[in-house]
């Protein structure tokens, strides 16, 4: 005679907890109930279950990032170029290390700090024009923190030196891509809205200083 049963299971997978079930069967003409019978289900979290997809160790060091094949490329490559344009523009070395002594420190090393402190706050400008875009960990990237966008920035603005086309734009976004898993496309469009930025506060910039320089006249009419 065929088995015809009926089930009803309520099981809850958690540690400590148990639940009842009730079967009903019928087979071969007889039939039988079981109830309220607990079961306990157990889980326990070893370190097989953590994801493979989370970063184990500790983060490269400085050091190891400047011993990397394409560090290692890069600086060779920047290299050369410098040892061409010497070469092709009869540059003298002697010249411009006199010109550095004589050079007055303040100013020079005033001039260097304030360069790169520049970075600092295009780093914060570049993370709020990120969260306007909607990249933000509101939205679930994890973009780097301050010190890891200045990197980025240094980075890029290294590889603008080396490649052209200002492609060390594109360098940035692919990096915040691998760091936050942002879009590269949502990320270039900040960078070229920075540029644009950046270029009406420099015209801004020159149109008042030349104003005050030539007190509104022509440069042919001034003084």
């Amino acid at each position: 005679m065929a088995a015809v049963g009926r089930d009803r299971k309520s099981i809850l997978t958690s540690a400590g907890h148990s639940d009842t079930v009730e079967q009903t069967g019928i087979l071969d003409g007889n039939v039988a109930v079981v109830d309220d019978e607990p079961i306990t289900s157990e889980v326990t979290l070893t370190n097989d279950s953590v994801s493979d997809s989370e970063p184990t160790g500790e983060p490269a060091s400085l050091t190891s990032k400047l011993f990397k094949p394409q560090t290692i490329l890069s600086f060779a490559v920047a290299l050369v170029i410098m040892v061409f344009f010497f070469r092709r523009l009869n540059i003298n070395l002697h010249e411009v290390w006199t010109n550095i002594k004589n050079a007055n420190p303040a100013y020079f090393f005033g001039a260097v700090a304030f360069y790169y402190g520049s970075f600092i706050i295009r780093a914060i400008r570049w993370r709020m024009m990120l969260s306007q875009a909607g990249i933000n960990p509101e939205n679930g990237y994890d973009v780097p923190d301050n010190p890891r966008l200045i990197n980025i920035f240094l980075q890029s603005w290294f590889a603008n030196c080396i490649v052209p086309a200002k492609l060390g734009d594109g360098y940035r976004s692919y990096l915040l891509k691998r760091d936050s898993k942002a879009p590269f496309s949502s990320s270039l469009g900040t960078v070229l809205a920075e540029r644009l930025v950046d270029l009406v506060v420099l015209f801004s910039a020159m149109t008042v200083m030349g104003l005050i320089a030539f007190r509104g006249k022509m440069p042919s009419q001034a003084d």
